[in-house]
This record gives structure tokens, C-alpha cells and sequence, in this order.
């Protein structure tokens, strides 16, 4: 079975449901194999499906300054700092597609009103 697409030139996970599935396969063929090589693909492999995963669970954007209606802030996943409008902040990283919980700064923002 096939796990993996690609889009844009880049491998996605198929099924997001097949995520464990898959780092289950991963640590089964790391038993197996002990080349050097492969090992260091597998890690890599289980790095990105982990990373693949944790983009799905909203996460906290880390806030550097809220200035004049402009927001700045890291993604946590990727240390991708972004500079943008308070009110037309992005949902999602523009670098590694990590879904933000914008929650916190709404209800300072609502508070502050």
C-alpha cells in the first residue's frame, strides 16, 4: 500500500487516518533494516509524519508584538515570523500549513473593546 502523493512536487500523506499506520510500518522496516542509509531516511520519514500530524491540532502562534492593528508572530513549527494585520491574520502557516488557535488574541482583543 502506497501512503504517500505528491502535490506541487512535494510527498503528502494520502489519508490522514493512515498516519499511525504508517510510523508503525516505519519502526517495523527499522527493525529489520540496520543499513546506515535507510536508517537515516526512516528517521526523516517518521520526523515528517510527525510534523504532518501536528498540523492538523490548532496550535498557539508565538506573539513577538501587537502594534498599531499589526500582528507579529512565529509559527511554532516552523520559526517562520510573519508580519501581517491584526484582523486578516492567516488561519494556517503559510510555510508548513500548521493550523493556528487564534483564540487567546480574540478574546484580548474583545476584552480591550
Amino acid at each position: 500500500m502506497r501512503y504517500t502523493e505528491y502535490h506541487a512536487g512535494k510527498a503528502v500523506i494520502k489519508d490522514k487516518s493512515k498516519l499511525s499506520e504508517a510510523m508503525e510500518k516505519l519502526a517495523e522496516f527499522e527493525e529489520k533494516e540496520k543499513c546506515g542509509e535507510w536508517l537515516d531516511a526512516i528517521e526523516l520519514a517518521k520526523i515528517a509524519i510527525a510534523l504532518q500530524s501536528q498540523k492538523h491540532i490548532s496550535v498557539k502562534p508565538i506573539i513577538l508584538d501587537v502594534l498599531n492593528g499589526d500582528i507579529d508572530y512565529v509559527c511554532p513549527l516552523c520559526d517562520k515570523e510573519v508580519v501581517s494585520d491584526a484582523e486578516s491574520r492567516n488561519n494556517y502557516c503559510g510555510e508548513c500549513g500548521c493550523k493556528f488557535d487564534w483564540s487567546e488574541i480574540d478574546a484580548k482583543t474583545k476584552s480591550e473593546s
